[in-house]
């Protein structure tokens, strides 16, 4: 509950023209479950995809080694909301100056790509302390105001 991780797609089609299919082959995988690990194959295996005229084959394939009804994903896979989830995620990564990927923000800030983990980690940590510092004082703040003052009784 420190933190939350929001992912969005950002598919740069010039340089790789499958990966609008490729995010759409995750979201596919994700109305049942698996958006992750569809994700993560996708990640791995893109030299198998990547340059294909048509992955779709190839995307159905890994469908099918994740366990997902290869119907239901084919069906997914043409889902208008889908395009259009992508795409609202590009022009909100354009909108935001995005213009590569990975691309990470934090606390509404672009970082530059972290060149390590522990870099990473230690940028995230920094993060999450300074949340806590805020919430705390705010915290504080609020009990001060909303304490109940006393007020001197009326002599009659």
């Amino acid at each position: 509950s420190d933190a939350r991780f929001i992912f969005r797609h950002f598919p740069l089609t010039r340089p790789h023209p499958n990966a609008k299919s490729a995010a759409t082959a995750a979201e596919a995988a994700g109305m049942q479950g698996k958006f992750w690990e569809m994700h993560d194959i996708l990640f791995e295996r893109q030299n198998e995809w990547a340059l294909k005229p048509r992955p779709q084959s190839t995307f159905s394939s890994y469908a099918k080694e994740l366990g997902l009804d290869a119907a239901k994903f084919e069906d997914d896979m043409d889902r208008a909301d889908i395009e259009e989830k992508i795409d609202a995620h590009f022009k909100s990564g354009s909108a935001s100056n995005v213009d590569s990927t990975p691309a990470f923000f934090l606390n509404g800030k672009k970082l530059e790509s972290p060149r390590s983990l522990d870099e990473f980690r230690a940028l995230l940590t920094e993060a999450i302390t300074e949340v806590k510092a805020n919430s705390e004082e705010l915290n504080t703040q609020n009990s001060a105001e909303a304490s109940p003052t006393t007020t001197p009784e009326k002599n009659n």
